[in-house]
């Protein structure tokens, strides 16, 4: 069993240490980082992490040291950089023993392995996304009215021309069906609507406006 001190590249933090088997797998270290690492390794699988070793010139990084002290303040330096390059990158299926490997046994005051978390990009809920994807099927696409049409509209739509006049009409809701085919298309307008029987105050004006 060794103890394995561990820093994550890029976040602010202190390094951690994980208790393994030397003989366990890179996969199995990435299983224990992900386990005592809930809250900051949230909706990452531990497959999807990198991991390194973090040695130079034979030996591990003090944490003494400049590099590892940027390191726990989230910063990234030039050693840092080439210690986690892509063909640094301990494989998932190697064992811990080729990271150990002619290595001074891993003690306190040392950082011994390096993690990099994969960016997660934000997703919305299966749910939501099928929502969103039925809505924009079924939405119509909005018609813009580009040119002046012709209407024409039946003189029951226009019933309340006579402004000063008492209404009385046994049937107040007035039907409008010219207008309501004409706008359904550019917005919509009321299939009738509805006169009140008191004096309209207001002034209703026919000419169309420009």
């Amino acid at each position: 069993m060794v103890k394995l001190f561990c820093a994550i590249v890029g976040v602010l933090g202190k390094a951690f240490p994980v208790n393994i088997d030397a003989g366990q797998s890179v996969g199995d270290l990435k299983k224990k980082i992900k386990k005592d690492n809930p809250g900051k390794l949230k909706g990452i699988d531990a497959n999807d992490l990198q991991v390194f070793a973090a040695k130079k010139g034979g030996a591990w990084l003090s944490s003494l040291s400049e590099d590892v002290k940027k390191l726990k303040n989230g910063e990234k330096t030039a050693l840092i950089e080439a210690l986690t390059k892509e063909n640094q990158e301990l494989r998932e299926e190697g064992p811990l023993e080729d990271m150990l490997s002619g290595m001074g046994p891993p003690s306190f005051n040392q950082t011994h392995v390096l993690v990099v978390v994969p960016k997660v990009e934000s997703k919305r809920p299966a749910a939501a996304e099928a929502l969103a994807s039925i809505s924009k099927k079924f939405k119509p696409e909005p018609k813009i009215l580009t040119e002046l049409l012709p209407l024409s509209v039946t003189e029951g739509e226009y019933q309340l021309d006579k402004l000063s006049e008492k209404r009385a009409n046994d049937s107040p809701m007035v039907p409008t069906p010219d207008l309501h085919q004409f706008w359904k298309e550019y917005g919509g307008f009321p299939e009738c609507y509805f006169i009140r029987q008191e004096e309209v105050a207001h002034q209703v004006s026919e000419s169309p406006v420009f």
